[in-house]
């Protein structure tokens, strides 16, 4: 099914009626205010997975009072979450946590995917630990910034997650299969010794654009450590090392 609102319907009541009961999969894309004003005006009760492709959000409270909305909507007990968020430029980084909050009281998420476009949110052990605690069987874990470049104006956080925080992850959600982060930082390392042999052999996936603060770092210590974690991962690493002052 589609909806397609034109300009000139946007003052009309919208009236979906009752013929979405039954839906599992629901995927809208457009302006935060036409997605809202669908979600408004229909029940899902059925739903399972819930897939958001937001064009040019204003700004970041913007964003978190529409999807307030939305998350309002919809029954908590959704499994997969994945969010597509182009933000204008120029806004400072607030917490990953703090952007998607209504969703952490959604106990049965297992994928929870997020894209931004011009935006750079802050995602560092609390975030991943908020994140583990609330979803506690959760199987893919994706953030995915995109169109970064400063000359455009986009933010940085000044904090990012650390191997301690990878660690608390695999801790918390042993059937992770999936993470994909922007950064890690590795300026601070555990002893070998002490990294816990948790030994996920589920978890076959693993991306990490930037390694940050690596003036310092010992590479090979970073990848015993990783390896240690993650054994099984199958897919071939893609790092880029970025240095950060």
């Amino acid at each position: 099914v589609a909806v397609v609102l034109r300009e000139e319907d946007r003052e009309q009541e919208l009236d979906l009626g009752p013929g979405f009961l039954g839906l599992e999969e629901l995927h809208l894309n457009g302006r935060a205010e036409d997605l809202v004003a669908v979600i408004q005006v229909s029940s899902f009760l059925a739903l399972r997975s819930l897939s958001l492709e937001i064009c040019t959000v204003d700004s970041p409270d913007a964003f978190m009072d529409d999807f307030a909305v939305i998350c309002s909507r919809v029954p908590k007990s959704i499994s997969k979450i994945d969010l597509a968020v182009s933000m204008n430029y120029g806004f400072e980084p607030i917490s990953l946590t703090t952007l998607v909050k209504p969703v952490l009281s959604w106990g049965a998420v297992t994928v929870f995917k997020v894209q931004t476009d011009n935006y750079a949110p802050i995602l560092d052990n609390d975030d991943l630990r908020s994140f583990a605690e609330a979803w506690p069987h959760l199987v893919d874990f994706e953030l995915r910034p995109t169109n970064e470049d400063n000359s455009q104006g986009v933010k940085h956080p000044k904090v990012y997650v650390t191997i301690t925080g990878l660690i608390d992850l695999a801790q918390r959600c042993p059937r992770l299969r999936s993470l994909t982060i922007p950064a890690l930082d590795i300026a601070e390392l555990p002893d070998i010794r002490d990294v816990p042999p948790l030994n996920r052999r589920d978890l076959s996936r693993l991306q990490i654009k930037d390694l940050m603060r690596t003036d310092s770092a010992n590479l090979m210590t970073v990848a015993i450590i990783l390896d240690l974690l993650f054994p099984c991962v199958s897919t071939r690493r893609s790092v880029e090392a970025a240095y950060v002052q």
